[in-house]
């Protein structure tokens, strides 16, 4: 293992993205929310995500040549379209609209269309937290998951992330996915030769499995069952609002020339003005939850950054040569 702090982490991966063919607003955004993602702990869609990432540059499945174009059709709505780019990089250009929206009318919502696959959603709404703003992101996938007892697999895992700031600088959070468990999971547990807890996946047959690679030849499945389905029907409506491909038609991220060209769609809502101190009462009601009833609410509350972690000597190599590439490159 390599140990790295957050300096030298983000070094390394913004110089492999670069050596993929990422531009330089690319290549900083990417590197700066992988990071992000890896030292909250959410790691499947860390560090070791980030190759998608960097197969997607090489391969002509992210866009690198056009940047995401923004407009504006109402004072509270905001479109951008990636056009098959980065969606870390169409919010970038879109944020400072969609926040000043939000300040002025109380809410405002950002439809973002045909990009790459997400990463860690809870990125886009921490963005917005940190804006003193509450916020609600979700977003569609390629097609990994069978709902409604279709034989194959017709929705992505499509995550919806929901993040409230608090006065005394924490953040309420949730960040989840629809499926009982993300697809990238599946494939670290196949990578290690692992097995999968029953009720995440079944195989190409339909049946339940334990088997990682029986799983990933077949379909993930939804959270408790229709409801989670349910779930991850309106994420995918929600989604594709602004023009982005439906998860059955999109192409797969991690393989093709092709982008998913899929959506997400971001809420954000003022707290001053749409409820003036909600803020302190949540954080009051948070106190009394656990105080009174002992709930365990820091399940709930975002736990920060670690100054570093480690890397696999593998992961690590592997991002270094494609770091080795910029060289050549410029």
């Amino acid at each position: 293992m390599i140990e790295l702090d957050r300096s030298q982490l983000r070094a390394v991966c913004e110089r492999a993205c670069r050596g993929a063919g990422a531009t330089p607003p690319q290549a900083e955004l990417l590197a700066e929310a992988t990071v992000e993602a890896e030292l909250r702990g959410r790691r499947p869609v860390g560090v070791s995500h980030l190759l998608d990432y960097l197969g997607g540059f090489h391969d002509g499945r992210i866009t690198t040549d056009v940047a995401p174009s923004v407009e504006q059709p109402t004072p509270v709505v905001v479109r951008v379209d990636c056009h098959g780019g980065l969606a870390q990089h169409g919010f970038d250009v879109a944020a400072e609209a969609l926040v000043g929206a939000a300040d002025t009318y109380g809410l405002a919502v950002l439809a973002v269309e045909s990009c790459f696959t997400v990463g860690e959603l809870d990125h886009y709404t921490r963005r917005l937290n940190a804006a003193g703003l509450i916020g609600l992101t979700c977003a569609n996938s390629p097609a990994l998951m069978s709902v409604a007892g279709a034989r194959s697999p017709v929705l992505g895992t499509n995550p919806l992330s929901f993040g409230v700031p608090l006065p005394d600088g924490r953040r309420l959070t949730v960040d989840q996915a629809s499926s009982a468990t993300a697809w990238v999971s599946v494939r670290d547990a196949a990578n290690r030769g692992a097995q999968i807890p029953l009720g995440w996946a079944v195989g190409p047959d339909g049946s339940p499995t334990t088997s990682a690679d029986e799983g990933l030849a077949g379909a993930l499945l939804p959270f408790g069952g229709y409801k989670g389905g349910n779930i991850a029907l309106m994420v995918e409506v929600l989604a594709t609002l602004a023009g982005g491909r439906f998860s059955s038609a999109a192409p797969p991220f991690n393989e093709g020339a092709h982008s998913p060209s899929v959506g997400m769609l971001v809420l954000a809502l003022s707290p001053e003005v749409v409820g003036e101190g909600y803020p302190e009462r949540l954080q009051a009601q948070l106190t009394a939850w656990h105080d009174d009833h002992g709930a365990d609410v820091t399940v709930w509350i975002d736990p920060g950054e670690a100054p570093g972690c480690a890397v696999p000597d593998e992961l690590y190599q592997t991002l270094t040569a494609w770091g080795r590439r910029a060289d050549t490159s410029t």
